[in-house]
């Protein structure tokens, strides 16, 4: 059995694991370890930048990015304008949003879990905080795409169009 002050540190050191931007490890006085909240720092609003999304009618594939280049030189797909602010690089309490690409079903997808990612679209904050928005994931099984969006009125409208609720993508920010 464990002792109530062993069931506190698991549980500490869970939340730590699941949040670990909110909560830091260090010893006490007697030696032993301990967790304890800190405060996240937040990435510099003014650095940044918008996440573009632009539409590929022949594909049905929603395409997002942080380059306007590469978006204008992305092959049929037609710019639908900004989602949202993410970073273009690593800043503070920010994690990468990895972009994924299946040629086979010709969908990008976009995560925060490394696994053979094309490119980094951008980096997001992990957890809501800093006055960040939910980046909702929506996918189609019909069109075989992922969207993203932070708008709740354009979530309801795909969700209404057959796309099923993927959760969130991350947390970015939204337009002052």
């Amino acid at each position: 059995m464990f002792a109530r002050d062993d069931i506190d540190v698991l549980a500490l050191a869970a939340i730590a694991q699941a949040a670990p931007s909110q909560f830091a490890g260090a010893q006490n006085a007697t030696g032993a370890h301990e967790m304890r909240a800190v405060e996240a720092k937040c990435a510099p609003v003014s650095s940044a930048v918008p996440l573009l999304r632009a539409y590929n009618p022949v594909l049905k594939d929603h395409f997002y990015t942080t380059d306007s280049g590469e978006m204008q030189r992305a092959p049929g797909y037609i710019i639908e304008g900004s989602v949202g602010r993410v970073w273009s690089t690593q800043a503070d309490s920010t994690v990468p949003l990895y972009r994924l690409f299946s040629g086979i079903a010709t969908d990008h997808f976009y995560t925060t879990s490394a696994y053979g990612p094309e490119a980094d679209a951008g980096y997001v904050y992990p957890s809501q905080m800093c006055g960040a928005v939910p980046l909702y994931c929506l996918y189609s099984s019909g069109a075989t795409d992922h969207f993203y969006t932070i708008s709740k009125t354009e979530r309801a409208e795909f969700l209404k169009n057959g796309y099923v609720d993927n959760g969130m993508a991350g947390y970015v920010l939204s337009y002052p």
